[in-house]
This record gives C-alpha cells, sequence and structure tokens, in this order.
C-alpha cells in the first residue's frame, strides 16, 4: 500500500481534555512548528477559547489560515535569528497589554529558536549554529541552550510569578519526561507553583497511528541514538527478511564537514540503506515536521527501485558530503510537503510486498 504521509500525520489527535478556563483575564499563547495545528485543535475541543485574546509564534513559511494572520508573528527555525528576539519581545508585550491573570501555553518542537532573550545575543546565535551540527542529542543541545537564555529553563514564567501558567506540550522529545524539556521550556519548572503542565500528544501518538495501518509489524519507538547505528539496525532487520518496520524517535547525525551540501537526519539515513533497497520494498524516512535538515524536503520515500544499480562510489561521496538530499533528489526518491504543522519527530517504515 501506498502511505499517505500527510493525511496520516495530520489526523494526530491532541489530548486537552484537562484544559479548563478559571479566569476572565485569560490569554492564549502558543509557540512552536505546531502552534498553528495546536490552536486550531483545542479551538475544536474548547470552542469558548476563540473568543480569548491570543498570540501565536510560529516559523516562518508556515502555512495559516488567514483569519489567524493578524495574531501572528512569524519567526526563524533552526537559526536563531533577529527575529527570534524580536519575536520574544512581542511576547512580552503581548502579556504586559493585556495582563492576564492565567495564560494557557500551547508548546511545540522548535521553540528554543522561535523566541530567544540573551544577555549575549551573538554568543547565543553562535552557540546555537554549533550546536546544530554537533551531534548531540537534543537533551544536551537544550541544556547548553539554557545556560545563555534569559527565558529557557522555566525563567521566562519566573518574571511573572503572579500570573497562573497552564502548559499544554506536544512532545517532540523521546526521552522519559521529555514533555519538561520542549522548547527549553521557558514556561514551566517543577519548582515553580504557579506553573502546571500536561502532555498532549508525543512521539509514541505519531508511532502509534502509523504502526495500525500495517499488519506484521516490528516497532521500535523513542530511537535517540546516531543515523549510522539506525542505519546498522535497519540492514540487520532488511537482511532478516520477516515482516515490515516502523521506527520513530531522533536520531542524531554530527555533521564533520566545513561545507555540507543538502540533506538531513532522514535522507542520510536513506541514502546509507539504498544500495539494500530491493524492488520489492519501500522504505520511507521522514521528518513529521516536513522540513528535514537543510533539504527542504520532508525526507526520502524510496519505492520501486534496485538499490544495487546505483553507482556506490557516487553514493558513497554524496554521504561524505552530507548531500545526500541532492543525490535523493536527482532520482525523484524525495517527497516535498513545507511545513506540516506537525512536530512529532522522525519516523521511518520498510515495507515488504
Amino acid at each position: 500500500m501506498m502511505f499517505d504521509y500527510l493525511k496520516t500525520i495530520r489526523s494526530v489527535s491532541l489530548d486537552f481534555s484537562q484544559y479548563s478556563t478559571s479566569s476572565n483575564r485569560e490569554v492564549i499563547v502558543s509557540v512552536g512548528k505546531s502552534g498553528c495545528f495546536m490552536y486550531n485543535s483545542l479551538i475544536g475541543q474548547h470552542p469558548e477559547v476563540r473568543n480569548l485574546h491570543r498570540l501565536i509564534i510560529v516559523p516562518s513559511a508556515t502555512e495559516a489560515d488567514v483569519e489567524l494572520l493578524p495574531d501572528i508573528i512569524f519567526s526563524s527555525h533552526p537559526n536563531i535569528t533577529e527575529q527570534s528576539f524580536y519575536a520574544c519581545g512581542k511576547l512580552f508585550e503581548f502579556i504586559k497589554e493585556n495582563r492576564p491573570e492565567k495564560i494557557t501555553v500551547l508548546l511545540s518542537g522548535g521553540s528554543s529558536a522561535l523566541i530567544e532573550k540573551s544577555a549575549d545575543p551573538e554568543k547565543t546565535v553562535r552557540t546555537n549554529e554549533l550546536l546544530l551540527k554537533s551531534g548531540l542529542n537534543i537533551l544536551e543541545m537544550n541544556r547548553i541552550r539554557s545556560e545563555n537564555s534569559l527565558i529557557k529553563n522555566g525563567k521566562f514564567a519566573a518574571l511573572f510569578p503572579k500570573i497562573i501558567w497552564q502548559i499544554f506540550v506536544m512532545s517532540d522529545i523521546p526521552f522519559k519526561n521529555g514533555e519538561k524539556l520542549v522548547g527549553s521550556m521557558p514556561f514551566f519548572r517543577e519548582d515553580l507553583k504557579n506553573t502546571a503542565l500536561f502532555k498532549c500528544a508525543d512521539s509514541s501518538t505519531l508511532h502509534d497511528q502509523i504502526s495500525s495501518f500495517f499488519e506484521n509489524v516490528n516497532s521500535i519507538k523513542n530511537f535517540t541514538g546516531t543515523v549510522n547505528e539506525l542505519a546498522d539496525i535497519i540492514k540487520e532487520f532488511i537482511n532478516k527478511k520477516t515482516g515490515n518496520l516502523v521506527i520513530s524517535g531522533e536520531p542524531t547525525l554530527k555533521i564533520d564537514h566545513p561545507s555540507p551540501g543538502s540533506g538531513g537526519r532522514m535522507s542520510h539515513l536513506a541514502l546509507k540503506l539504498l544500495p539494500l533497497i530491493e524492488k520489492s520494498m519501500k522504505l520511507y524516512a521522514l521528518s513529521s515536521d516536513g522540513i528535514d535538515g537543510n533539504s527542504g524536503f520532508a525526507g526520502a520515500v524510496i519505492e520501486n527501485v534496485s538499490g544495487n544499480s546505483f553507482n556506490i562510489t557516487e553514493i558513497e561521496n554524496s554521504l561524505a558530503n552530507y548531500d545526500s538530499a541532492a543525490f535523493l533528489n536527482k532520482y525523484n526518491m524525495t517527497l516535498k510537503s513545507g511545513y506540516t504543522g506537525i512536530n512529532l519527530n522522525d519516523f521511518v517504515i520498510l515495507l515488504r510486498s
């Protein structure tokens, strides 16, 4: 069967059952790659929220409903730029203008770059650029990001101790209690008595939905190793030649090239596996947010090809130059969707006929 990428991920259901309105002076703040999707999901389940003042901060190029545009700030991702500091400033202005007693925050991945305030902006920008190429896992990256930030690690909420903060998180961090660290978590910290956090979806939510479409599924959730380690796992599975495979998580990829080409974790993984793919197999290696690294693609779709028919030297050169997306696109094996509005990690599907 053909896997319908956009239809599947956009049908993810978010859990807002614990949402409650307790104040006449409540506002909604939605920040992250899924900022618009989360807001629309909330008003779908709680229509009364539509009348509250709102501010939505999402990456540039995000498609948004015309109705929401006056309340949207477009910022930058994955790099921290002047837009990030500007968006944070607009958030401070929004709070001071509305003087809320309660703020309901809808938080999703990407927020680390979308809003920032720093005593040393140049250092913050430079550090983030290095982190994106470092190959560190997201826990370590967000720890380092928080050290030089005036808002991360609960510092934003701490600046407004009289406000009640109710945070709903779509977690893209596939570690235990990862929801507490999404976006380097500006709005919640366990020692802050005025904050409460609820997880409305995580990587497993999407994983289980994808797996339900297929029979005889071998499943790996919350993968956090390297792309090379993941490739070895899939190679071993291919050699066993039994059943289908679904993997979700956030593998790491260290980019140690001074001028890397076009690609991301999923295209790099797909290209490493390409020589092993048989014509009877289908491989989907995709990022749920629609943007895999710097490629502009969601990732790779390999089907109806015999992997061993490609030039192995060309493949190796593309991998060495971190130019996997250019190779795959040359042979029509990329998928372009733009931002999907969902951010629940990467996923890999290997199907046998």
